[in-house]
Formats: structure tokens, C-alpha cells, sequence
């Protein structure tokens, strides 16, 4: 992590957006370069597999450490059926690994730089909720209805 004045900036994602405009995307005659084409469809999946807030949670659940499906669906509730439904999915995106032991399959973040995207999701949508707070003040303030 770095920061930029009172940016912060997770370097994952940073060098990421420096990969994509400096070298792989060429917009000729309005066609997406083969290489960027490739590249975006592998972070669209990557992505569609983080876009469910029951896979959300589990891989927050599972920064606390390997965990076991049981020990999963007894925080999460719900069935087995879909929480290991879940978990082949984030196994699938290369967000989690498992281990068998004995009947028992253990679960944990294989990839972390899935927090550094949630936490740079958050902060967006921390700074359009100030900006939006910020101008209901400025309206009420006009209005006259103080704020």
C-alpha cells in the first residue's frame, strides 16, 4: 500500500491500471488490442466471481484463517449444498484452496489481493456517501433548513 497525498493506493490495483494504459491497450481504428481484449475478459470473470454477497462474506470469513464447510455454514447458515456451490466458485476465480482431511475439506484465501479490490471498492462508495452528505448540508443550508 502507498499513499498519495490523503489517497491511499493499493499496488496491486495501481500497477494493474499502469499495465493496461501503457501497454496493453492500442485502440486502432477503435478495436480493443487481442491482448487487452484477453486480459479484460479474465478480470471480468475474476470479478463476476466476487459480484455475490454470499461470497463476499465467506471470503471475509475466511481472512480469520482455514476454515472447515461446516465451520463456514455454521456462521453463514444456509445449506451445505450452497455454501461448497459458493466456495467451487471462488476455488474456480483462484480467490480460495482446499484440502481434504479425512471426510473433511478445509477452506482458505489462496489470493488476497481480492481485500485490496473490497477495500478499494469501499472507499469509493465511502467517498460518494460523503459527497452526497455533503451536498443534502449544502441544499438544507440554502433552503434554510440548517443543517
Amino acid at each position: 500500500m502507498t499513499r498519495r497525498g490523503n489517497q491511499l493506493l493499493w499496488d496491486p490495483v495501481v500497477r494493474l491500471a499502469q499495465i493496461l494504459t501503457e501497454s496493453y491497450i492500442a485502440l486502432e481504428g477503435g478495436n480493443v488490442d487481442p491482448k487487452a481484449e484477453r486480459l479484460f475478459e479474465k478480470i471480468a470473470e475474476r470479478l463476476k466471481s466476487l459480484a455475490d454477497p454470499t461470497r463476499l462474506a465467506i471470503l471475509h470469513l475466511l481472512q480469520k484463517g482455514e476454515m472447515r464447510v461446516t465451520d463456514i455454514l455454521a456462521h453463514m447458515g444456509g445449506s451445505q449444498a450452497n455454501i461448497s456451490k459458493h466456495l467451487g466458485v471462488l476455488r474456480q476465480a483462484g480467490f480460495v484452496t482446499c484440502r481434504r482431511e479425512g471426510v473433511n475439506m478445509y477452506y482458505s484465501v489462496s489470493d488476497s489481493s481480492v481485500f485490496h479490490i473490497c477495500r478499494a471498492i469501499c472507499d469509493g462508495i465511502e467517498r460518494t456517501a460523503e459527497e452526497e452528505r455533503e451536498a443534502i448540508s449544502h441544499a438544507r443550508r440554502v433552503l434554510g433548513e440548517g443543517g
